[in-house]
């Protein structure tokens, strides 16, 4: 058993012997050919303006040394460079990723990635900027910058431009006014936000014109940046999103023929709405009186009037059995300021509602009244076309007449 344990004591030191052996003959047949072997390098986390050690063999044919994105550090200004070691000082504008080295029988590219330690800083931003258009960041180690977020957390990973001193980005149309945050690469990623707000331009209205207008009609409002609006919600809850034209200071639009008196909320991509100051009243019959009241259904000729009366293209009267409608051209008399028609024979009490050239319809403001049935015939007189029931003229009073 003793004799056992001795002999594989024995064969494994012959195993690490030999394996010794094969490492310490590959270094040397390295070292003999002269080819240049990029073993590692480090420390990890390494800061711009700090050293890092490049180890190998054959270094000292190493002409530069190449670090993202596309930096090479010539063997001239190395800090030191031996056969096995390479010390050198990170530039600034290096970034993540394998470095290179340059030597005579062809440039060797590293197996794994120099990361950094990046201090990312903002020292200046636009002020205000319209979406779609863009914006311009400044500071130091903006390269490193992989992500900014907007307000109601719109992201962008792709920029227009990006170098070591500045960030240039468009602004989403989805953006909105507030502070930015930024997510930045390295062995320790920074999430930071800006200090100061954006400000996102918004559409803004001026003027709308005519301010009183009928169904179907073309509104023009001004302002600017409405090039921004997507769709405009007239008062009633309509929402247009098709217009005549629309630039970055006029928008032409037909109003549907649903649309009543308010405000008009111009919507755009983001999530804030413009509402504007100015109320738009839609132009709509109005009536001020009926006559005649009572009036006797198949008999009478009910007068209306009012305003804008002309818009009127139906009326619907409550009937007996059911709703009555007179079209315009039943009127007897048709204008601006009055409707004149014959009221049916199966009129009953109620509302009169309107429906417009436009097809919009809405009750009109005026009511229809029929007469009662009224009193049953008395069956007891005092007077008839004469005296009666007994009853007699009483002297002393003077009369000089019957009646």
């Amino acid at each position: 058993m003793c004799m056992k344990k001795i002999y594989s004591i024995i064969t494994l030191l012959l195993v690490l012997s030999m394996c010794a052996f094969v490492f310490t003959a590959c270094d040397d047949e390295e070292e003999a050919s002269g080819e240049v072997a990029l073993r590692s390098f480090g420390p990890v986390g390494v800061k711009h303006g700090e050293q890092i050690k490049i180890i190998g063999k054959n270094l000292d044919r190493v002409s530069a040394v190449v670090l993202q994105p596309g930096v090479e550090i010539q063997s001239s200004t190395f800090v030191s460079q031996s056969s096995d070691l390479i010390e050198l000082i990170i530039p600034t504008a290096a970034e993540t990723g394998k470095i290179m080295l340059r030597t005579p029988g062809g440039d060797i590219e590293s197996k794994t990635v120099l990361d950094l330690e990046v201090p990312v800083e903002i020292t200046a931003m636009s002020g205000e900027v319209k979406p779609g258009q863009n914006l311009t960041i400044t500071g130091n180690f903006l390269n490193w910058v992989e992500e900014i977020e907007f307000a109601d957390g719109v992201i962008v990973t792709d920029f227009v431009s990006k170098t070591l001193n500045e960030l240039v980005v468009t602004v989403p149309m989805e953006a909105e006014s507030g502070f930015l945050n930024f997510l930045t690469g390295g062995t320790e990623p920074l999430r930071f936000s800006s200090e100061e707000s954006l400000t996102v331009t918004l559409p803004a209205v001026s003027a709308l014109s005519p301010t009183s207008i009928e169904h179907t009609k073309d509104l023009t409002i001004t302002g600017t940046d409405l090039d921004l609006v997507t769709s405009i919600v007239f008062g009633g809850g309509t929402e247009v999103s098709s217009f005549v034209s629309k630039t970055q200071d006029q928008i032409v639009v037909t109003i549907p023929a649903t649309v009543v008196k308010g405000k008009l909320t111009l919507k755009q991509a983001s999530p804030v709405d413009v509402v504007t100051e100015q109320e738009l009243i839609i132009t709509l019959p109005m009536a001020t009186a009926l006559e005649p009241k009572p009036a006797v259904p198949g008999t009478d000729h009910v007068t209306i009037t009012g305003s804008n009366l002309t818009l009127v293209a139906k009326l619907t009267l409550t009937g007996k059995t059911g709703v009555i409608e007179i079209e315009s051209k039943d009127f007897s008399t048709h204008t601006a300021e009055t409707i004149v028609f014959a009221l049916p024979a199966d009129a009953d009490n109620g509302s009169v509602s309107y429906t417009t050239v436009h097809n919009y319809s809405s009750p009109l403001g005026v009511s229809i009244a029929i007469p009662g049935a009224g009193p049953p015939p008395l069956d007891y007189y005092i007077y008839k076309d004469g005296l009666q029931n007994g009853w007699s003229e009483w002297g002393g009073w003077g009369h000089t007449t019957k009646d």
